[in-house]
Formats: structure tokens, sequence, C-alpha cells
């Protein structure tokens, strides 16, 4: 019985050191420490939205079959923006749809504290797909150009916990305690405002980022 040899196999494996240090470097960049700032405020607002939202509609008087309608719409909305997204992540660029995805949250939070007639809240319902369907598939592929092949599955993970599970988490929390202190309304337009600070911060790292990058390539003039 011939023995098979498996040394080539080993050749294309990567060590686990240089996987690691791979990472620390693509994760110490400015530009994805500052996208992942951006998801991480992203992951509070969708947090907080999932927690609080529906108690806040009951409270207005808000029925069941309403609330459904309102998971139908949101999803009805996001079959196209799934079925384009490649050309619209190609058209804005990946800062610019979690620009948008803030500002919408804020949008959103400022139009649920505003409520007077509780169906209107579908109107808002339907700005949901391009805060998280939209957004995470601009951030898969942010990660996929950003990242170094041996370290995509990594950072994909690092960027998922931090919406799914940090920033969920954080939402509820902050939320509860915001409501506890000042109520369902001032609480949806105090996240309106952290939501517009955050789209803020992160145009202004990525404005400076971009300078910065500019200024190198200038020679002095002699």
């Amino acid at each position: 019985m011939s023995s098979v040899n498996f040394a080539p196999l080993i050749f294309f494996q990567p060590r686990g050191s240089k996987v690691l240090k791979n990472l620390g470097l693509a994760m110490c960049k400015t530009e994805v420490l500052a996208f992942l700032f951006a998801f991480l405020m992203a992951g509070i607002m969708w947090g907080y939205l999932e927690n609080f939202l529906f108690w806040h509609l009951e409270d207005l008087g808000a029925t069941k079959f309403l609330m459904g309608i309102s998971l139908a719409v949101g999803t009805i909305a996001g079959v196209p923006l799934t079925m384009f997204s490649t050309l619209i992540i190609q058209g804005l660029g990946h800062r610019k749809i979690v620009i948008l995805a803030i500002v919408l949250y804020a949008i959103r939070m400022f139009g649920y504290s505003e409520l007077t007639k509780v169906e209107v809240f579908l109107a808002f319902e339907v700005a949901k797909p391009f805060c998280t369907t939209l957004l995470l598939i601009s951030v898969m592929t942010f990660v996929k150009d950003n990242a170094p092949l041996t370290t995509i599955a990594t950072m994909e993970a690092i960027f998922g916990s931090t919406y799914f599970g940090v920033g969920r988490g954080l939402g509820g929390l902050f939320g509860g305690f915001s409501i506890e202190a000042f109520g369902n309304v001032q609480s949806f337009r105090i996240f309106g405002v952290v939501a517009l600070v955050s789209a803020a911060l992160y145009s202004f790292v990525i404005l400076f980022n971009r300078v910065t990058k500019s200024k190198k390539y200038i020679l002095p003039v002699v």
C-alpha cells in the first residue's frame, strides 16, 4: 500500500501567530475601527428598537395585527434591497451606507417619539431594511475588502458579535435606564440625538483620515 504524502498541505496552512498578527494589523486601522464604532452604534439603536418599540406602540393603542403588518412591511421592503445590494454598495460605498443607516435610525427615533396616530409608524418601517439588511451586507463586503484572506472569518465574527451581541445588549440596557428615568417618548428622542452625533463623529473621523492620507502624498516644495 502506497503512503500518502501530506507535506504540501502543511505548506499552505498559515501559522497561528501570523494570523493573529494580520488580524491585529487589520483591526488597528483607523478606518476599520471607525467602521466598527459606527456598526456598534447601529447595533445599539437596533437593540433599543427591538426591545422597546412594540411596548411603545402598545401604549399608543397598536394591535397585535398592526405590529405583525410592520414586520411584513420591513421584510417586503428589504427584498429589492437584497437583490440590488451589490449595485447600491458600489454606487454609494460602505461609508455612506453606514452613515445613511444611522441617520435613518435617528429619523425613525424622532418619528416614533412624535406619533399621534399609531398607524403612521408603518411609514417609518419602510426604512428598516436600510438600517439592517443593506447595512449587514455592506459590513460583510467591507470586511472582505479590508481584511487579509486568513482573517476574514474572524473579523466577520468580531463585527457580528459587536452588532448582535454587544450592540443589542447595550441598546436594551441603556434603553431600560433611559425609559425608567425619562419615559418612552423622551428616550426615543435621546436615542435619536445619540444616533445623529454618532453619524457626525464617524463622518468627521473618515474625513480627517482622508485628509491625513492625502497630505502624505504631497511633497514639500523646495
